[in-house]
This record gives structure tokens, sequence and C-alpha cells, in this order.
């Protein structure tokens, strides 16, 4: 019995809300027998099954095993998402695979368990919670020994949630509390093996996003922060089409074998507010980078300064009063700060405050220091400060980010004593 199924056989362990499995064919199921089609699945998970859900005659990818591939997620049937199919060392494609126990997310047949709320308490050795999409696809949450006692809940939703036109993600899931860091990261596997995975805040209003990098064994991304999770369609990397680009029998995959197509990811129009760098050694015939792709990389960096998409830069307001004199403490709400959260820290994710004349010259000759101001801790888009000792005038004010990105500006009268 794999260790995933030991975590998840118990109810005082992972906890799933039974009231939510309404639909006779979404309905859960108590049975901790292993199914077949999960058993074949364990086969694999010596590598990971490249390109998982492609039809019967798709190119596996690279490292695919008979177990892993053929008698998992990529059924001979064809069937997608077929009951019972494994696959993947998480599970495969198919929502009823192996490592589900009695608390699962899938339908005593292997349905899905579709539009289903996860609700689960963390174990004190961590483990795996598998959220079923309305797409088919399993997102599985590989929570570290570090979130034991934490309760999660995990809901599946679209892109409409956040602000982006409908169908513009693949799967999106809210993932609650909002604003809940990790000090070791949780491992997100997808069975549908995209490489390209964004963390978004948890707002209706569309805004940017911070990417999601690869573990080690580069199988799985890594995740600190909670707000919301969204997959991008390789068909709509970039903007409204892909970013991949292949190149056949490449010098750069000559140490991969078979995997000789070299893939790369170049995007210049950062509408997810991020300037993506990504590429990867694939089987001739695939068109983008996925997890477990041999050479498999992904980076991210803000695309600061992005005017081309106002939602890319961070929101300021309201600062309240408008004026004051020196000394004077002075409130400030924002939107869109989550977006440039730094995950290695619990609270503070603002670098300063500064003062810029009429011709946007900052005027304070040093960045205010972390303690002149207190950051709300309960709504990360809010702080206080206080008025530095500058000159009577009028200024603009913005909110300077740890990553050197500036918040728009709003202005601000400094009052004389």
């Amino acid at each position: 019995m794999s260790q995933t199924r030991r975590l998840l056989t118990s109810f005082s362990l992972v906890t799933l809300s039974a009231a939510l499995f309404g639909s006779p064919a979404c309905s859960s199921s108590d049975d901790d027998t292993p199914m077949k089609g999960g058993e074949a699945g364990e086969a694999g998970e010596a590598s990971v099954a490249g390109h998982a859900g492609k039809s019967s005659g798709g190119a596996p990818n690279a490292g695919d095993s008979a177990g892993g591939n053929a008698a998992g997620g990529n059924a001979a049937s064809g069937a997608e998402n077929a009951a019972g199919a494994g696959g993947d060392e998480l599970g495969g494609s198919g929502p009823g695979a192996a490592g589900m126990g009695p608390a699962e997310s899938a339908g005593a047949g292997g349905q899905p368990a579709m539009d289903t709320v996860v609700n689960a308490t963390i174990p004190e050795a961590g483990g795996d919670v598998p959220v079923s999409l309305p797409s088919g696809q399993v997102i599985t949450f590989t929570f570290p020994a570090s979130a034991a006692g934490k309760h999660v809940t995990l809901t599946p939703t679209d892109a409409t949630a956040i602000g982006w036109p409908a169908g513009q993600f693949s799967d999106v899931i809210k993932m609650e509390p909002d604003g809940s860091t990790f000090a070791d990261p949780i491992v997100i596997k997808l069975a549908s093996k995209n490489l390209i995975v964004l963390d978004f805040p948890s707002t209706n209003a569309k805004s940017g996003a911070q990417g999601l990098p690869l573990n080690a064994s580069k199988d799985g991304l890594l995740l600190k922060h909670f707000s919301t999770l969204a997959v991008v369609p390789s068909g709509k990397s970039c903007d409204s089409t892909s970013g991949w680009t292949p190149s056949l029998n490449d010098e750069r995959c000559a140490n991969f074998g078979a995997a000789s197509n070299y893939i790369s990811y170049g995007c210049k129009g950062y509408n997810f507010c991020q300037i993506i760098q990504a590429h990867c050694c694939a089987l001739p015939g695939a068109t983008d980078c996925q997890l477990g792709d041999a050479d498999a990389a992904v980076t991210y960096t803000d695309s600061a300064g992005n005017d081309t998409y106002s939602y890319c830069m961070p929101g300021l307001t309201s600062v309240t009063p408008s004026s004051g004199a020196v000394g004077a403490t002075i409130s400030v709400v924002g939107s869109g700060w989550d977006s440039y959260y730094a995950t290695d820290s619990a609270t503070h994710f603002v670098s300063d405050v500064r003062f810029f004349n009429q011709n946007n010259v900052a005027v304070y000759p040093q960045p205010l220091v972390d303690n002149v101001f207190a950051q709300d801790t309960t709504n990360r888009n809010a702080l206080t400060f206080n008025v530095p000792n500058i000159p009577p005038g009028t200024y603009n004010f913005a909110v300077i980010f740890r990553n050197g990105i500036p918040s728009a500006k709003l202005p601000f009268t400094v009052t004389a004593q």
C-alpha cells in the first residue's frame, strides 16, 4: 500500500466534506480496496509519465514505462479519465487512481467528483491531497510535515473568479485560508503535466501572478503561498496564442536520446506580469514543455514597470488623510499587492514608501525602514507610516515592493508644522 493511501486511510487525519458529493455521478466511496488500474500505475513510479492525458497513439515522452503510461493515464482504450486509470506516481490522469483512500474525491467507479470542494486537515507526517477538477484532470497537493495540523480548503473555480476571461486557464483552484504561507513548500503535481502554473491574488479584479518553480526532480512545482492557483494551457501561454517554439533534432538535446527536440518558451507580451523563460528536450511531435521532460527548466521574473497592462502595476487605492505634517500617521490601502508577496516572509513584502516631486525625483534621500510603518497582517493590501521629515509641498506618493517594483502613485501634501 503506497504512502499516499496510508495517509488518506484515516478520516481523523484527512477529512473531506461528504455533504459536497451530492451528484450521483460524483458520489464518494468508502471502499479502501485498490483499483486494478491504480495498481498497474505503481509500475510507473520510477519515471514520470510524460505528456499524460494523450489519447492512444500519442507519442509518450522520454522516461515513460509500461506501467506508468500504457497501463495508466494513457489507457490503451483511449477513454479519457477511464475508471480506475493509474499511471503517474501520484495517481495518473485518472481521478480514480490508486492512492485515494476512503476520504477520496472520486466516485466508487472512478468517476471524477466534479466541482468538489476539498477540505483537509494535514496529518503529522504531511501527506497528499488530490483535487479532481471539472476538466477531468487531477492536481495533487503534497503537504510537508511542517504543515501538520493546518486545515485547508481547495475549491475548483474558473478564470472569471480572478478577473480573467473564461477559458484563459485550463484549471483554477482557490486555496484557503487565503494568504497562508508555508515554511517548507507544498509540491504540486498535475496529471496534465502542464509546466506553467501561476499563483494569482484571490480577487475578482484582474491582476498579475507569481510563477511556481520546479522541484529538484522536475516532476512537480513548489508552492509556498495560498491564493488562487491557475494552470496555463500551452495554446494560451502568450496572450491568446502559444509561446512555445520547437527546434527539431537540436544539438542541445544530444545527450537525451530520443528526446531530440529542443522546445523553448518566448513571449514578450508579459500579460501575466511575468517574464517567463523555459525550455526542455522532448520527443518528436511534442509542442510544449511538460513536467518530467528531459532538461526541463522554468524561471519567472516580475515584469517591473510593465505599463502595457495596467493591472501589472500594484494599485494604490487611497492615502488617508491626503495631507499631513511631518510625523503624522498615514494609512495606505492598495490592491494587487499579493502579486508581489515575498514567499520567504510572513508579513513584510513592502520595502518602503517614497515621495516624488513634480519632476518624478525621489525627495526623501533614504528609503523608509520597515519599523517606520506597521503592515497590516490581516489585510496585506494595507499599511501605515509616518510622514518623513521633508519640506512642505505637494508630492506623489508610492509604495515600493521588495523586488523594486513601485505601485501606482497618488498625490500627498506635506503641510507645515
